[in-house]
């Protein structure tokens, strides 16, 4: 992997090779030529916006985005007849197939999401109500998404459903529900594939979740020793074979893309370059060090006074033995968080200014 313009332009090059396909009609039928509605559109723009404020460190407001999606009226089931309307002229006019813009019931992502920052909170205090909360919140965004009709999206989402309820049943020692819940993860490991090439109104939102989630599972999958790495290999499918560099290769593609997850794909390429390598035994090369640069340098600028980057810009300066810089950054990232009160990462960074 290199750094700069030569590591741009392939990464580029490398990001084609997963761009979705020529348009064709899903068996699903969820494709529409009128393109998004006004509620997707809206949808999209909420969602992006409560991952801006999260990682912009307004957990607060970010939260309540995603409870108000969660909480809404469910949407009709057939569109609008205005909308139908307006297909049927265009249709007439030559420029559409005459088919209404399919609206989802995006309810269910919201609620994961939702999800999601409860379960961060729930471990970085060590209160198990948090969990509890969580844990229910997980359910909630299960029933919303069996309300959809099925498709791509709905079943990926309920595949991280299912994985996040295992996560924070683990956390909570429930062994047993928690392996229930990441087999029944695993028989939506495919839909994953899928979502890179699914082509509607919602793309920019199904292929970002599965340019992340397939880069993540198969960076953490390359770590695994051979015998374990062949049997989940078997579980997953095609879509899972532990290959390190195309992990690289989809997160950077997410990245690179800049949807819904890109912020949380650089985090997991910082966490790889700067931590993971070194844990692994493994040299971490001068590019290494260059490309986490270029990506805290992509990541400061979207999101300006980041704790999360800016705790990653403090991990490179260690890395690069840049004490003071280090120490600079995480007293400030300490300053961000502090009001918070959660005693792990307290703890946690207190350890690392020592």
């Amino acid at each position: 992997l290199k750094s700069g313009s030569e590591g741009q332009a392939q990464a580029t090059h490398r990001a084609m090779e997963f761009a979705p396909r020529e348009r064709t009609e899903s068996s699903n039928g969820s494709i529409s030529d009128t393109g998004p509605s006004d509620q997707t559109q809206r949808d999209i723009q909420n969602l992006l916006e409560g991952v801006r404020l999260l990682f912009i460190n307004e957990f607060q407001q970010a939260e309540a985005i995603f409870e108000s999606g969660a909480r809404r009226p469910p949407l009709p089931r057939s569109p609008p007849a205005a909308a139908v309307a307006a297909a049927a002229t265009a249709a007439l006019a030559g420029s559409g197939t005459g088919k209404a813009p399919v609206v989802r019931d995006s309810r269910g992502a919201f609620a994961l999401i939702w999800a999601l920052v409860s379960l961060m909170f729930g471990l970085l205090s060590f209160a198990n109500d948090q969990l509890d909360e969580c844990i229910g919140r997980v359910w909630t965004a299960e029933g919303l998404l069996l309300e959809d009709s099925p498709w791509v999206g709905q079943r990926m989402l309920l595949g991280m459903v299912y994985l996040i309820a295992g996560v924070v049943q683990a956390a909570k020692n429930a062994w047993i529900k928690a392996g229930v819940n990441f087999v029944r993860s695993l028989r939506y490991i495919r839909e994953f594939s899928e979502g890179l090439t699914y082509q509607g109104p919602e793309q920019s939102i199904v292929r970002s979740f599965a340019l992340f989630f397939l880069g993540l599972f198969n960076l953490v999958l390359s770590m695994l020793p051979p015998h374990l790495l062949r049997v989940a290999s078997r579980a997953g499918g095609e879509s899972l074979q532990g290959n390190r560099e195309t992990a690289i290769e989809l997160l950077s593609t997410c990245r690179i893309e800049e949807g819904l997850m890109a912020p949380f794909a650089v985090v997991v390429l910082l966490c790889y370059y700067i931590s993971i390598k070194t844990y692994l035994g493994e040299e971490t090369s001068a590019a290494d060090m260059a490309t986490s640069e270029e990506l805290l340098s992509w990541a400061l600028e979207r999101f300006p006074g980041s704790a999360v980057f800016g705790y990653w810009r403090t991990e490179l300066h260690s890395a690069l033995q840049e004490i003071k810089e280090a120490s600079r950054s995480v007293e400030g990232v300490h300053e961000v968080l502090a009001h918070l009160h959660l005693p792990a990462i307290d703890s946690f960074l207190e350890q690392k200014k020592a």
